[in-house]
């Protein structure tokens, strides 16, 4: 039996039983793993729309346990399947804004995005002068909250459609 997780049930079962036995100094004291194992990790970066490693892992592992030269190196259970879930970039940019101070620490100016002193292609084409900037997916206002350009590095570009207000995103790194 092999719970949601793929773990083996049993598995499961005996080791709640061993810490229930287990006072709480015991259970605090660091224990000293078994450096006799053979594990091998196999780490990859969570991917929610790419397969499911641990699957495709157990559906080939015949290929190993089936090859007796290869179940001496490989034996059951060694193989690990750890995924890495990446940063978001939301959490990234909210987090890294050293601007989020308190609204009555900020000087009141109105900053934004201006067009450049060059009178470049993009801006007289392309920019609205603008100081916040409206999500039609949300509807939520985000405002901004420096002086920014076309020159201007790390950062996060809104285009959008005159026609249907669709959106897109695009960005500049220096």
């Amino acid at each position: 039996m092999v719970t949601t997780r793929g773990h083996n049930t049993n598995k499961v079962k005996t080791t709640f039983k061993n810490v229930r036995k287990k006072s709480r100094d015991e259970a605090k004291r660091k224990t000293i793993k078994n450096k006799e194992h053979n594990r091998i990790v196999f780490a990859t970066k969570y991917n929610p729309r790419g397969p499911d490693v641990k699957a495709v892992v157990e559906k080939n592992i015949h290929m190993i346990t089936g090859n007796p030269e290869l179940k001496k190196l490989y034996s059951d259970g060694s193989i690990l399947i750890a995924s890495k879930c990446e940063s978001k970039l939301k959490v990234l940019i909210i987090r890294g804004d050293p601007y989020s101070i308190k609204s009555d620490l900020c000087d009141m100016e109105n900053h934004g995005y201006k067009k450049c002193t060059r009178k470049c292609d993009s801006c007289s084409n392309f920019v609205d002068e603008t100081s916040y900037i409206t999500s039609n997916a949300t509807g939520r206002k985000f405002k901004i909250k420096h002086d920014t350009t076309c020159s201007t590095p790390n950062v996060i570009y809104v285009a959008y459609c005159t026609n249907c207000q669709l959106q897109g995103v695009g960005s500049t790194v220096s």
